[in-house]
């Protein structure tokens, strides 16, 4: 599954996930116009903190003007680092930068045990209410063989002028 978020600069972000990968770590590519993210055959860059953290499977990603003066890309996954389990809560990976460099892992907004197959299964993100409110989307358990969608809604934290 690919997902597509649009940056300040023009460029396309381009978040995906490599089935079969032994991590299932979440990778990225940059596109100048949309369409074009070079060799189908490389993988990209993994999306990782600085030592190695990364979210795995199920990819989504925006961005917002909130965040510092490139804004921020936001991604998520169903897990951790390919850990599966209790995310309460789970990490969002963020990049401050337009893609380059480390990301750093921030609190998710809907908490859910990952062991349970599509408990966190396709989640949807969107900045909401002219780009002060982060809304999460995700799939959690109500009980042994039914799963609702839940929500949750962060403030973004802008910079200070």
């Amino acid at each position: 599954m690919a997902i597509v978020t649009k940056l300040p600069n023009g460029k396309y972000l381009m978040c995906y996930e490599i089935v079969n990968d032994p991590d299932q770590g979440i990778y990225f590519k940059i596109s100048d116009d949309g369409m074009d993210y070079g060799d189908p055959a490389l993988y990209g860059t993994r999306a990782e903190t600085a030592d190695g953290k990364f979210v795995g499977s199920m990819p989504y990603c925006v961005w917002t003007k909130n965040g510092g003066p490139n804004g921020t890309i936001i991604l998520s996954g169903k897990r951790d680092s390919g850990w599966l389990g209790m995310r309460d809560p789970g990490k969002f990976l963020v990049n401050y930068n337009l893609g380059e460099g480390p990301w750093e892992q921030v609190d998710m907004l809907v908490s859910y045990d990952s062991r349970i197959h599509q408990a966190g299964w396709s989640m949807g993100m969107a900045v909401i209410e002219n780009d002060t409110r982060l809304i999460q989307l995700a799939p959690t358990q109500m009980n042994p063989v039914l799963l609702q969608v839940s929500y949750g809604i962060g403030v973004m934290e802008t910079e200070e002028g």
